[in-house]
């Protein structure tokens, strides 16, 4: 097996509009527009959705993952077209279900959370078609795992191209490393890998950035989107900088701040009761969702400033369902065109698709028209902003 490690020498370093000279050309409204789907027997919040259109129609594929099942709804209908229930255990068993790719109806990747060194196909039968089984590389290091397609902050894209599929990994790190530790080893850390789903083995592997940035923070935390059909956008959860992977094995570093980050990104104490945790996440400002709009031609970087708790605000509620973020508009250039702070309480930043006509983001569990049976995501426009 002939292995590219890339080895990440160069960066190149690029910068958006200037802070201070920038000024909005764009801005995102709530359109009234909205799609409503049927949730009356389903968890009405999913870390992992997927929109899907070919020229049959139109589709949400909906992860239910209490249930460990995957849910496709007919768009702009809402009904649902088909339940399907992935076993956790025997021959067929996935574990837990963690995310999932869509490439057509009759071949869907599937990514487990109890089997991390593994990745599976299916269709929308449930039915394994197949298991693939990550090896050591050269025999000398464990297989590599395989980082969920949707974590506690974000979504993580995958793609396929040439019959072969990219994943990010994540780096099992010892709770008793340090920040510093970690953050250093991190430029010879493997983030991704390509695997050729014919010869049934890894083709090619990237390495995390070489930040070159001294931070309190453990950099490991981070999502992607597909810019184009051969890189990725990576975000990492507290930094402004956004990294685009090249074809050349470098990153172009992009600096795209958020205008409400006004308040330093702190560090968290990862031995301090959960519930300490979870206040510090509400209060910390860091950067959520990353999406690129293919239809519009822009990028959607999601930022959360942080709000203070009050007494009677239970952090495990404030934690999931985040009170306000705002909206950075890219454009094809990665430069900061505009940037707008949604309402309080009215869109659910974890869940996000994008369509033909638009962004469409999930109402907030606090929103008037909220109805855990009939979830309704609402269509967001993307404006020139009137400078008169």
């Amino acid at each position: 097996m002939k292995l590219f490690t890339f080895i990440f020498g160069m960066v190149i370093l690029c910068s958006c509009t200037n802070e201070t000279n920038r000024k909005d050309i764009y801005s995102v409204k709530g359109s009234n527009h909205f799609y409503t789907i049927n949730t009356k027997t389903i968890n009405p919040s999913s870390r992992c959705i997927r929109y899907f259109n070919n020229d049959k129609g139109k589709w949400l594929f909906y992860e239910n993952t209490n249930f460990n099942e995957l849910i496709i709804y007919n768009l702009p209908q809402g009904d649902i077209l088909k339940r399907t229930k992935f076993e956790k255990k025997g021959p067929n068993g996935i574990g837990s279900l963690k995310g999932f790719h869509v490439h057509n109806f009759d071949s869907i990747f599937l990514v487990s959370g109890t089997y991390i060194h593994q990745f599976y196909l299916t269709d929308t039968s449930g039915i394994v078609k197949k298991n693939y089984k990550l090896k050591p590389i050269d025999d000398k290091e464990i297989p590599f795992c395989v980082k969920q397609l949707w974590s506690n902050d974000c979504i993580n894209e995958s793609n396929i191209k040439n019959n072969t599929i990219n994943l990010s990994t994540y780096y099992p790190f010892v709770g008793m490393e340090t920040t510093k530790k970690i953050n250093k080893k991190l430029p010879n850390e493997v983030i991704d890998f390509s695997y050729d789903l014919g010869e049934n083995k890894i083709v090619n592997t990237s390495n995390y950035p070489n930040f070159k940035i001294e931070t309190n923070n453990k950099l490991i935390f981070h999502n992607r989107c597909l810019l184009d059909e051969d890189r990725y956008i990576y975000s990492f959860r507290y930094l402004d900088n956004i990294y685009i992977q090249n074809n050349d094995s470098n990153y172009t570093i992009i600096l795209c701040k958020s205008k409400y980050r006004t308040n330093p990104i702190e560090k968290g104490d990862s031995y301090a009761p959960i519930i300490q945790q979870m206040a510090h996440s509400v209060k910390n400002p860091h950067y959520l969702n990353i999406i690129h709009d293919k239809y519009r031609d822009c990028t959607y970087r999601y930022f959360y400033p942080g709000v203070e708790l009050k007494d009677n605000e239970d952090p495990q509620k404030m934690m999931r369902n985040r009170k306000r973020f705002s909206i950075m508009i890219l454009d094809e250039n990665l430069d900061i065109v505009g940037e707008t702070m949604m309402p309080d309480n009215t869109y659910n930043p974890f869940m996000s698709f994008v369509a033909e006509d638009g962004l469409y983001i999930a109402l907030h569990c606090d929103h008037p028209k909220y109805n855990p049976d009939s979830l309704m995501f609402e269509r967001i426009d993307l404006k020139p902003v009137n400078h008169e």
